[in-house]
């Protein structure tokens, strides 16, 4: 129970960060994140989902969107941390990147799951998900932004979530989406080629409020 309320504790302090960072930017640089996701018509924002709301917002932190820069490396240039905690989260934020994992255990007891980098394959993380670990089954395929705390992990909030029987498809697709890429990160490659397969192949995600 311990390591649950330090999850809470950080994860709000994770979201509250995520809140700053969005407040300094503009409207108008939240619909260049969407033009850049496909997702703007007709000068609207469309989501054919919740999660992707999560999505758009999570892009519209860490995408280098403009010049080669973040939302979040933007605030990193302009904002002092308030003090040495904060700093940490934010270099934890800076370090993250989008990968491809699979689900090897599932512990709601815990309200933890094992992920398994497919795109790095020695690295395996204990993440805690209340909503993942109450309801996900193992081998299920995960594309999520994770940030590393020491002893566990936890998602940024981004999920899109896969069927294990279509794993060689979609890392034969994301491979292929990725090559036509340009002027992108790797992290923000995977991001957008891990958005469109998730719109056509991808299962509902589980939703996680912690309060």
């Amino acid at each position: 129970m311990r390591l649950l309320e330090d999850y809470k504790e950080k994860r709000k302090k994770f979201r509250d960060l995520h809140s700053r960072i969005l407040n300094s930017v503009s409207s108008s640089y939240g619909y260049k994140a969407a033009e850049v996701m496909g997702i703007l018509e007709n000068k609207r924002i469309v989501f054919e989902s919740y999660p992707e709301r999560d999505a758009h917002l999570d892009f519209t932190v860490y995408g280098e969107i403009e010049d080669g820069n973040s939302a979040l490396s933007n605030y990193l240039n302009d904002h002092d941390a308030k003090n040495e905690e904060e700093e940490g989260f934010l270099k934890i934020m800076e370090q993250s990147v989008v990968s491809f994992y699979e689900i090897t255990g599932v512990d709601p007891e815990n309200n933890t799951i094992m992920l398994a980098d497919i795109l790095n394959p020695s690295h395996v993380y204990k993440v805690i998900d209340v909503a993942l670990s109450g309801s996900a089954k193992e081998k299920t395929l995960i594309c999520t932004r994770l940030f590393h705390l020491g002893s566990y992990s936890m998602t940024s909030g981004l999920l899109f979530l896969f069927s294990p029987d279509h794993r060689e498809y979609i890392l034969r697709r994301s491979r292929k989406m990725m090559k036509k890429m340009k002027g992108a990160n790797k992290s923000d490659k995977r991001f957008l080629a891990f958005f469109d397969l998730n719109r056509r192949d991808g299962l509902p995600a589980m939703l996680e409020d912690v309060k």
